[in-house]
């Protein structure tokens, strides 16, 4: 199944948002671990693979997981206030995405 564009405009704002937004608010203690999409020998029709971004703390742990499909999760306490300002942040990219696309 493809993407539908509607859909497409709000995973390509947030897969671009995510680095953007790190850099911004977390660079200095934190690092970005960019997971390529797997690349299939044989690959099919379908939705377009995209990068998962992981952030990892100073002593190699995970703290927080973002995907372009809108996921996101926060591990660590530590990370939170950074992580509920990078989702609002990404998603309102997403709205605003989507809104272009519309023609808003």
């Amino acid at each position: 199944m493809v993407e539908p564009p509607r859909l497409r405009v709000q995973y390509d704002a947030r897969e671009k948002m995510i680095p953007i937004l790190f850099e911004k608010h977390c660079k200095d203690n934190f690092k970005l671990k960019i997971i390529p999409p797997v690349k299939e020998k044989d690959p099919k029709p379908g939705p377009i693979k995209r990068p998962t971004f992981q952030v990892i703390d100073s002593r190699g742990e995970l703290v927080a997981f973002f995907n372009p499909w809108g996921g996101a999760e926060c591990y660590k306490d530590e990370f939170k206030h950074f992580f509920d300002r990078m989702v609002k942040k990404i998603e309102k990219a997403a709205e605003d995405a989507l809104d272009d696309f519309k023609g808003h």
